[in-house]
Order: C-alpha cells, then structure tokens, then sequence
C-alpha cells in the first residue's frame, strides 16, 4: 500500500474504512516498511480493518492475521512511530470485527455477533 499523509488525511476526513491486508503488504508492498505503514494509518485516524488477499500468499485464517498484526503494531524508537502506543488486544479484535464490519457496509455488528460483544467488552468502546 502507498500512500501518504495527503492520502490517509483524506480517507480519514471523509471517514473512509481502510483494509490492511496484513500477509499481502509484507509480501508485496511496494512502499517499504508495512509496519511503519500501518502505524502511520492509524496515526491518520483511518478505520482499519483487517483482510485476507485474494492471492495464496497467506492462510485466511483471522486468528493467526490478528497474531502477526498485533506483532507488527509495535512503535520502533527513532521512527516516526516512537512516540504511539502499540496496538493492544482490543483494537486488534476491532480491526478484525466491528471496523471490517461497518467498512462492508454492516456497522450493526450486535445483530450478528451479540454474544461477541459479551466476550470482549472492550470492542465496544
């Protein structure tokens, strides 16, 4: 994924949900460093949620996506990312449910899954 902080400031402005293909973007992305990237979406604000390519590069298997994306979400000292938090558990399983959610046009994720916001709580805040 490329972009820049024109781009995510747009997406962001119009309240645009973004999906990170998180295998997809170590494998094939052109801009550099993936984890750099998804830090600089989620400093822009985006709505992040998470997807699985339609290539064959990785597993579509969303546990292990929310595994290897949680490891990513991690600041590096001297980047630009150094002063974030990294991403907890909570917004990973956002990312993974209610953002992908209301990014394919279904935001009443509790009509669907009610019994998820029972076990994790903290989605819904």
């Amino acid at each position: 994924m490329v972009g820049d902080g024109g781009d995510f400031a747009a997406l962001a402005r119009t309240r645009t949900p973004l999906s990170f293909a998180t295998v997809s973007e170590m494998r094939l992305g052109k801009a550099g460093d993936h984890c750099a990237a998804l830090m600089r979406m989620r400093r822009a604000g985006l709505t992040l949620s998470l997807s699985v390519d339609a290539s064959l590069i990785g597993p579509p298997n969303m546990f292990e996506l929310m595994r290897t994306t949680w490891n990513l979400g991690v600041p590096w000292q001297g980047s630009e990312s150094a002063d974030q938090k990294p991403i907890g558990y909570s917004e990973i399983i956002r990312m993974a449910t209610i953002n992908g959610a209301t990014g394919g046009g279904c935001p009443d994720l509790r009509a669907i899954l009610p019994c998820l916001f029972d076990i994790f709580p903290q989605i819904a805040e």
